[in-house]
């Protein structure tokens, strides 16, 4: 009994002592695993500085790059010479030219304009006008008729006065003396011709067509309508 009761100390200070020491082994195994995730943290800390400061390295010259675009960018236009401004051209306000309603106040060979002429119906330029004895066209033709002027009389004509385009483009009076039955049709035939605009060299009365020896021929050559 008595030697049981002096190993009961003994076993108890051995089972203490393992104790201890597991506990001891316990804490320096902790103590080994933190300073291990410790040296870890700081090796990932220390890689993630770098990186950063790559970046600000980047950050840094891309700044750089920027300021010197803009002071170049400055500089240019400073140096670009100012222009000086053009006054600003008011649109026109004068009047667009009236239309003419007749031909009859113009006078022969007088130019017109084609913007003055209704373009959807120039029929109404195209008019015959009877001749009196002793009135100025009468007077006109007298020496112009060939043969016996006497076997026309003044009811068996017309006077006709339209425009016509000339040979350079614009637009004349014209004017002639023909027989009343054939009037109407020489109107529409000159008519026909203005809206196809046929160029001729004259449709003048002043012209002396009906000279010495003067022939058909010559007439028609001079005074067919052109393409």
């Amino acid at each position: 009994m008595n030697k049981q009761n002096k190993k009961m100390p003994i076993l108890f200070g051995i089972v203490l002592c393992l104790c201890i020491a597991a506990g001891a082994g316990y804490l320096l195994r902790n103590a080994y695993l933190l300073k291990k995730d410790d040296r870890q943290l700081d090796e990932l800390f220390a890689k993630e500085l770098e990186e950063s400061q790559k970046t600000i390295d980047q950050l840094k010259e891309q700044k750089e790059e920027l300021e010197t675009d803009i002071q170049k960018a400055e500089e240019e236009v400073n140096n670009v010479p100012r222009k000086e401004s053009q006054p600003v051209q008011e649109p026109s306000t004068s009047a667009p030219m009236p239309l003419r309603a007749s031909i009859l106040d113009c006078q022969p060979g007088e130019v017109l304009s084609g913007e003055t002429l209704y373009p959807d119906n120039p029929g109404i330029y195209f008019t015959a006008s009877p001749i009196l004895e002793g009135d100025e066209i009468y007077t006109q033709i007298t020496d112009m008729v060939p043969g016996d002027a006497g076997s026309v009389t003044c009811d068996q004509l017309r006077y006709l006065k339209m425009p016509y385009y000339q040979q350079n483009g614009e637009i004349h009076v014209g004017e002639m003396v023909v027989t009343s039955e054939l009037s109407q049709k020489v109107l529409d035939a000159f008519l026909d011709f203005f809206e196809k605009k046929h160029r001729f060299s004259s449709m003048d009365l002043k012209d002396n067509l009906w000279i010495e020896e003067t022939d058909l021929t010559n007439i028609t050559e001079k005074y067919l309508p052109r393409e």
